[in-house]
């Protein structure tokens, strides 16, 4: 994020790396002596794990502040909340063995625990989302704060146009159809979801980002678009999704009979 809504300079300034973690949240004498950890180092936090959340954000907080004290154009978190630039990513994912990891030799030589492939690599959930809200006092809620990716929006899809989780009866009045218009592609609206043609799912856009995300039934396939381009005329990502599914599934998007 930048300081100001102003436009950068020619040469913004910014952090390189990490921000120092204050002495309170870190055990600092037992991470000066070792490289930077591959695997899970809960050992090297000061707070109780109930308390350490809530600690990471506050020392986010602070970071910021000195960041923007400093005049510098380019804020980010700092890292407060990770142990290394690495751990925190690869140790949340599944397929990863965190509890068994294997061993390699770091830059020194010496054998180092590392991540161990136990099975297929797999993003559960989004792993840098809350660090990207809550340390933007920029990004509002709602929707601002939704951060998804592509797969995240395709698994979705599945479950939007199914009713996974509602009541059969919710679902059923979910998608209670009412007629958009009467030419053209079939196109009919239910409560919060779009039937477009035989695919059911939902599309929005605000300036900047559209998307669209849409379930086919009969063939249990999501197609997803979205796009960092959108105005008052234009929602690129309503085209580019129509062509790729008239090349997909030419047939899924019929006419009114």
């Amino acid at each position: 994020m930048t300081a100001s809504s102003s436009p950068l300079p020619i040469l913004p300034t910014s952090l390189v790396g990490s921000y120092a973690q204050p002495d309170w949240l870190i055990d600092r004498a037992k991470l000066a002596g070792r490289f930077p950890p591959r695997v899970r180092a809960r050992e090297l936090w000061r707070v109780d794990p109930e308390y350490l959340e809530q600690a990471q954000d506050d020392a986010t907080v602070l970071a910021i502040r000195a960041q923007v004290e400093a005049g510098l154009d380019i804020i980010t978190d700092g890292e407060m909340r990770r142990e290394s630039y690495s751990n925190h990513f690869a140790t949340a994912l599944e397929g990863v063995d965190i509890d068994n990891p294997g061993t390699a030799l770091d830059r020194s030589g010496h054998p180092n625990p590392v991540p161990r492939i136990a099975g297929p690599i797999v993003r559960p959930h989004p792993v840098g989302v809350r660090d990207v809200i809550a340390s933007n006092p920029a990004v509002p809620g709602a929707a601002g704060a939704m951060v998804s990716t592509v797969p995240d929006m395709a698994r979705y899809a599945a479950l939007l146009a199914t009713g996974t989780g509602l009541s059969p009866a919710t679902a059923a009045q979910r998608q209670s159809w009412t007629p958009l218009t009467n030419s053209g592609v079939r196109l009919q609206y239910g409560l919060g979801v779009t039937q477009l043609g035989d695919w059911v799912g939902h599309d929005g856009s605000i300036f900047g980002y559209s998307d669209m995300v849409f379930y086919l039934p009969s063939q249990q396939a999501a197609v997803v678009v979205a796009s960092n381009v959108a105005d008052a005329q234009a929602v690129p990502s309503q085209a580019l999704w129509g062509e790729i599914v008239k090349i997909l599934y030419p047939d899924s998007l019929p006419s009114w009979p």
